[in-house]
């Protein structure tokens, strides 16, 4: 999964990910620049995405370190590092179908918990952030009827409570011990 080491084009977790490498060798340049920009929140998506095509041109894109060395090209020195991170992050996410399964798990996670229990999720990325803090704050609201009419018509009612109205994140000790943890973010919500 790093672009520190040299290794395949396989950045899944199991063997049903999708294929980052066939993504590199046969997408379009819109395509995985769509990758980048959605998964990654790369402001130089098109450059990036340009580069690896031009470099597949040259011939096929062979490993990690291969696709690095096309990512950096695009890239200018400053901020390079966090850059090449969230490009190969976003890779990632994209094989792995992180988010959507995010999506899949909370409401399920939901279901199981009774009253008073409570679900609470770490985040290590902004748009996994992003959908804990949505899904809480949809499943905390109450009707969603106009407010002209007189009675509720939808039936929804609030299903949790949020805990935390903004998100907890680590200590300056916790990241010094664990510097890991830089990124981390918790939300509670507690079932009604």
């Amino acid at each position: 999964f790093s672009y520190l080491n040299d290794g395949p084009l396989d950045m899944s977790m199991g063997e049903d990910g999708r294929s980052v490498r066939q993504l590199i060798s046969t997408g379009s340049e819109r395509e995985i620049g769509r990758v980048i920009r959605d998964f990654g929140e790369e402001r130089r998506y098109r450059a990036v995405a340009r580069e690896i095509v031009r470099e597949r041109e040259r011939g096929p894109v062979t490993g990690t370190h291969h696709l690095r060395r096309a990512v950096e090209r695009a890239l200018p020195e400053k901020g390079r590092m966090s850059s090449l991170s969230r490009v190969f992050q976003a890779f990632r996410i994209w094989s792995n179908e992180e988010l959507e399964s995010l999506e899949d798990f909370l409401p399920q996670a939901l279901d199981l918990l009774r009253p008073g229990g409570r679900l609470v999720v770490i985040s290590y990325h902004s748009l996994e952030d992003r959908i804990v803090k949505r899904f809480m704050k949809r499943e905390e609201e109450g009707c969603v009827c106009p407010k002209e009419f007189p009675e509720c018509r939808c039936g929804k009612t609030s299903r949790v409570k949020i805990i935390t109205r903004r998100p907890v994140r680590p200590s300056q000790r916790e990241m010094a011990e664990n510097p890991r943890a830089r990124s981390a973010r918790l939300r509670a919500a507690e079932r009604i």
